[in-house]
């Protein structure tokens, strides 16, 4: 029986150039999607709509992966540069806490 492995994370953005039958990349999203129905990886992102709901401060919208839990970081533009930032970040956008164990270990 075979395990699928969590990491690393395949990501696969949806664009207009492999969206749809006959455009220049299909068949990527073809093997992509054979890839999914065997072992549920990778992980697709429509660019089109990430474009539109991750606009930063700029008021640009951007497309980019996701950290390997599944969760994105919100648009950050870094104060120093003007340029927007989503890689070296310390993965800080999913952050857990379990509270009994603060408290427990708080004394």
């Amino acid at each position: 029986m075979y395990i699928t492995p969590a990491f690393p994370k395949l990501i696969y953005v949806l664009e207009e150039d492999n969206i749809r039958e006959g455009s220049k990349y299909w068949y990527l999203t073809q093997l992509a999607a054979e890839c999914t129905a065997k072992r549920m990886v990778p992980d697709y992102i429509s660019e089109k709509i990430m474009l539109q709901n991750k606009i930063d401060e700029n008021g640009e919208g951007h497309c980019y992966t996701c950290m390997g839990c599944r969760s994105f970081l919100t648009p950050y533009v870094d104060a120093e540069t003007g340029q927007p930032k989503y890689y070296g970040r310390f993965n800080q956008g999913v952050v857990t806490l379990n509270l009994v164990d603060v408290a427990c270990s708080s004394g």
